[in-house]
């Protein structure tokens, strides 16, 4: 295999897992410390001495199972490791339209990890630690923020945006340089108005005794990963909720995982600090999701050994209330990534992202929906990082109609 397939593949799994290693300058382009250089980036990996971890092709590929009739209908934007660029997909598999990176900017980075499509077709996206940018519907660059961000943001109703970052600090609970992590908030024209550190919002917040467990952990993690202590991998604004939750689920705040110490957390960015906490029997989890009625949604990568799980909590007791993947004779692992999306039919969207393949749960246990990436890096199966179930009623009617004829020129 070349060389350069070697290193993109290892670079899928130390950015599902880590970031750049410690002691060492971030890659740069054009003399720009915040440019993403993927030739850079790779001749770090090679030093490094990072194997490939994604799993061999799968011979099936596409949509291979489809029930219409309890499937939510909708869309699917679709997000994988093997390209920058991001698709959206009908139920059966056949692609409406394809956003890719501006050829004539800076790279961004080597693939999308999150992506936010507006109504009329821009689309938001953020390239796992490279930049953050927006794209009209032909892929034309609206705004770009080259902060090193990482992992997931969110767009609140008045088009401000919440992303996670990263920089490096020598913190004094820690004896060597780390990744420090931040939420960030973007304007709507994507200029930064805000950061707030994760580690000082937790020794600021009401569980400091996270920063002894993240000491812990760079202690004891492996060296290629110890730097990144609090490898901060999901923000989400707080919706307004049915049910009476503890304090500090108020709509507006932040809700964070940190799979390094097991826990999760929301942030108050108005006092930057922690003001909830909360650790269970999961393990490595990603994409922690409040409900519309109060549950909390989370992915365990790695609470179940080999397997994952999908786990409803009671956010005031903890309580597991439900969990699908542990006990099931059809198991599904995936011990990076990994996303959950409630349906508006009551249906999981589920994003098992290592196996390359995202399925669509009914609250009986059936599967009405199965994916499998058609993606390959080489003849490996492209990690998916991300299907969001889309529906075509949220987006405007122009758009809509163009998805039918996108050679037409529209407004």
């Amino acid at each position: 295999m070349p060389a350069r397939t070697r290193s993109a593949l290892a670079l899928v799994v130390l950015l599902c897992c880590s970031a750049e290693a410690p002691n060492t300058p971030a890659p740069t382009a054009n003399g720009n410390p915040n440019a993403f250089d993927s030739e850079a980036m790779r001749a770090q990996l090679e030093a490094l001495g990072y194997v490939e971890a994604a799993l061999p092709a799968a011979e099936l590929s596409g949509v291979v199972h489809h029930v219409p009739e309890r499937a939510q209908p909708g869309w699917n934007l679709i997000l994988s490791m093997h390209a920058v660029e991001a698709s959206l997909v009908d139920m059966e598999g056949r692609v409406m339209h394809t956003w890719k990176a501006p050829e004539d900017e800076p790279p961004m980075g080597l693939w999308w990890r999150t992506a936010h499509l507006l109504a009329n077709g821009d689309l938001i996206v953020q390239a796992d630690y490279g930049a953050i940018a927006k794209l009209d519907r032909l892929s034309r660059l609206l705004w770009r923020n080259d902060a090193k961000t990482h992992h997931d943001f969110d767009v609140a109703d008045d088009g401000r945006v919440f992303v996670l970052t990263q920089g490096t600090t020598r913190h004094p609970s820690f004896g060597h340089p780390i990744a420090e992590d931040f939420v960030a908030e973007l304007s709507a024209e994507g200029e930064l108005r805000a950061q707030i550190s994760v580690l000082r919002a937790i020794e600021n917040g009401v569980a400091p005794q996270l920063l002894e467990e993240l000491v812990a952990f760079r202690e004891q993690a492996d060296s290629r990963v110890r730097h990144d202590v609090s490898h901060t991998n999901t923000v989400q604004l707080l919706p307004a909720s049915r049910k009476a939750l503890p304090d500090g689920f108020r709509p507006g705040n932040l809700l964070l995982s940190i799979p390094t110490v097991n826990v999760i957390l929301i942030l108050d960015p108005k006092q930057e600090k922690i003001v909830w906490s909360q650790k269970g029997r999961f393990r490595y989890q990603h994409d922690p999701t409040l409900t519309a009625d109060g549950r909390l949604l989370l992915f365990d990568n790695r609470g179940a050994g080999e397997r994952s799980r999908v786990v409803e909590i009671d956010p005031a007791s903890g309580e597991e209330l439900w969990a699908y993947g542990e006990h099931t004779s059809k198991p599904f692992a995936t011990a990076c990534c990994g996303r959950i999306q409630p349906l508006a039919n009551g249906n999981l969207l589920i994003v098992v992202s290592q196996e390359g393949r995202a399925f669509e749960l009914a609250p009986d246990g059936e599967v009405v929906w199965d994916f499998r990436t058609p993606y390959r890096v080489a003849d490996k199966t492209a990690i998916l990082a991300d299907v969001v179930r889309i529906s075509p009623d949220r987006l405007d009617p122009q758009f809509r109609a163009w998805l039918e004829r996108p050679e037409v020129p529209g407004p």
